[in-house]
């Protein structure tokens, strides 16, 4: 038991340091500053640091990802269609008393998702092999990779890959009720951070959803049940934002 503890603490200390650092080495220290919002002025970032600027100093519209006329450049257009992380950005908004000033979160985006895509994919490659250490140098190359960091500093939301990965680690959930009832809930989250996520995960449901329906060690029932309701409830909520 003492030595699960000092595995979990080892652990969680060991990402959080990783993340830690590999958010300085790519930012580079002046950069986590959430002031500095300098290296955010270039490329395509700009278009997502202006977005958050827009919705910053806008007032608050209800619903709050619907249709805004301070989104777009010939008409409006919505926070779920932007790069801003929609929930971060609805967070910091209401913030805004507490953090006067331009200032800039995507500095923080960028290490929680170098922590959840380390920590996740350990949780992942455990899973299959039950083997700690290789669990663990398993993970770190997750945060190496190159398609993770093209797009840091491009496109700040495209970076959250560790939903992907969150995704399959639910899907080898033993129990089927809860591995398509956390997916669900995940991939509404997903339009909260970007919709290509949205796309993929949908694409990995429909997957599993087809191969399970017709396995008869499954409910296929209670999985067409669930994946009618999932797509009423996407599909109401693209009418809104629409």
């Amino acid at each position: 038991m003492k030595q699960n503890k000092k595995n979990y603490i080892f652990t969680q200390l060991f990402f959080f340091s990783f993340a830690l650092i590999l958010t300085s080495l790519i930012l580079g220290y002046k950069n986590l500053n959430i002031f500095n919002v300098n290296w955010t002025l270039y490329n395509d970032a700009i278009a997502d640091y202006l977005s958050w600027l827009y919705f910053k100093n806008d007032i608050w519209r209800f619903p709050l990802i619907g249709d805004n006329p301070n989104f777009g450049i010939s008409g409006s257009s919505t926070l779920a269609f932007s790069g801003t992380i929609p929930f971060l950005a609805i967070i910091f908004k209401s913030l805004n008393f507490l953090i006067p000033g331009n200032f800039t979160y995507f500095g923080i985006w960028i290490f929680i998702c170098f922590y959840f895509q380390s920590i996740i994919s350990f949780l992942l490659i455990n899973k299959l092999t039950h083997d700690y250490y290789y669990s663990l140098v398993g993970s770190i190359f997750f945060c190496l990779s190159p398609i993770l960091f093209n797009q840091i500093g491009i496109h700040f939301s495209l970076v959250g890959q560790w939903i992907i990965i969150l995704s399959f680690y639910f899907y080898i959930n033993e129990n089927i009720e809860k591995k398509f009832l956390y997916n669900i809930f995940l991939i509404i989250f997903s339009t909260l951070v970007h919709f290509y996520f949205t796309i993929m995960l949908l694409i990995v449901y429909t997957i599993f959803a087809v191969f399970n329906f017709f396995d008869k060690n499954f409910d296929s029932y209670c999985i067409l049940h669930q994946s009618i309701f999932f797509y009423q409830i996407l599909l109401c909520k693209q009418f809104q934002l629409g």
